[in-house]
């Protein structure tokens, strides 16, 4: 585990990619870009382990595997409701909107898990 508690790198990883996203429409240099697209991919790399290894800490052993199911089908779900209210986005404000949308529902759940009680005795 972290140093710092698994809620804080949740938290900040999230927010790290949602800033470099929403930055990724605006006018920069190519070396930035490249900058961004890195701090996204790790920002959304790091919760997904973590997001894991949580939830394996937090339910009991004998629903393990029903808690594992549930957060997939909260992430397919995901997959299907988010880029469908993108394209919406998109349809007024182009390919710009989507990456705007995805960089402010990051930091949405990114400010929404700020609380959530997922440290172990340390924080």
């Amino acid at each position: 585990m972290p140093a710092r508690g698994r809620r804080r790198l949740l938290v900040g990883s999230t927010l790290a990619a949602g800033a470099a996203i929403a930055l990724m429409p605006v006018d920069l240099p190519l070396w930035t870009l490249v900058a961004l697209l890195v701090l996204a991919g790790l920002g959304l790399g790091v919760g997904q382990p973590l997001t894991m290894s949580w939830l394996a800490e937090a339910a009991p052993p004998g629903l393990r595997g029903r808690a594992m199911s549930l957060r997939l089908v909260g992430n397919r779900t995901g997959q299907i409701v988010l880029p469908s209210a993108a394209g919406l986005l998109a349809a007024g404000l182009g390919a710009a909107g989507v990456l705007y949308a995805t960089g402010l529902t990051l930091g949405w759940a990114a400010f929404s898990a700020r609380n959530l009680p997922i440290d172990s005795a340390s924080s």
